[in-house]
């Protein structure tokens, strides 16, 4: 025979003594000044980066004609893309900023899609008043029973909800020089979808 692979005695159950985990009083006061310093290095930096790169060339302004076709071409982009599956029995979101046109960088996109068939996603859409005015139109989803209204937390911003269902695909089109949005997510388990387990 070979080597043992599994020796049932080092499975075995043990009761332990004293925690498995002791916070050290320095570690917790420190938690809040890493997670600031994270969040304004990470977050607040990439930001201003963002706002500074493409807005360094102002976008010209476009025919209604040429807007108009590219409304149509917008349809079949959101159509060919594809959510990418990153692990084994698992639901994920993407939500991700694109230059869907590639020809003309006027046009900016946020595009959205789960894998998640049992639920559905609400995308809450913040857009400043300059997004506003930027957006073209969306496609692919159903705006929510909420749908779009002033918020107080951002100032002269309108929040939209959309729900999104699985491998639905949904895009947000805009033109003009790029503009930032924020959004948030929320998870909905659909009523006819009841949660089992199955053996083998």
């Amino acid at each position: 025979m070979g080597d043992v692979v599994y020796e049932p005695e080092a499975w075995a159950f043990k009761v332990g003594k004293g925690p498995i985990f002791e916070e050290v009083e320095s570690q917790r006061e420190s938690e809040q000044q890493v997670f600031d310093d994270g969040f304004r290095n990470g977050f607040d930096k990439g930001y201003a980066e963002a706002v500074t790169i493409y807005n360094a060339t102002k976008a010209p302004k476009l025919d209604q004609k040429v807007i108009k076709a590219y409304e149509k071409k917008f349809v079949k982009w959101v159509g060919t893309q594809k959510h990418s599956d990153q692990g084994f029995l698992t639901c994920e979101a993407d939500v991700r900023m694109e230059y869907p046109f590639p020809e003309e960088p006027s046009f900016y996109a946020l595009y959205a899609d789960h894998n998640c068939s049992p639920y559905v996603l609400t995308l809450s859409v913040v857009l400043s008043k300059k997004a506003l005015k930027q957006m073209v139109g969306f496609y692919g989803a159903v705006v929510g029973p909420n749908g779009c209204q002033r918020t107080e937390t951002f100032t002269n911003a309108v929040i939209c909800e959309f729900e999104l269902k699985s491998r639905a695909g949904f895009g947000m089109l805009f033109v003009g020089s790029f503009t930032p949005v924020f959004y948030l997510t929320e998870w909905e388990q659909q009523e006819s979808w009841a949660s089992t387990f199955n053996w083998w």
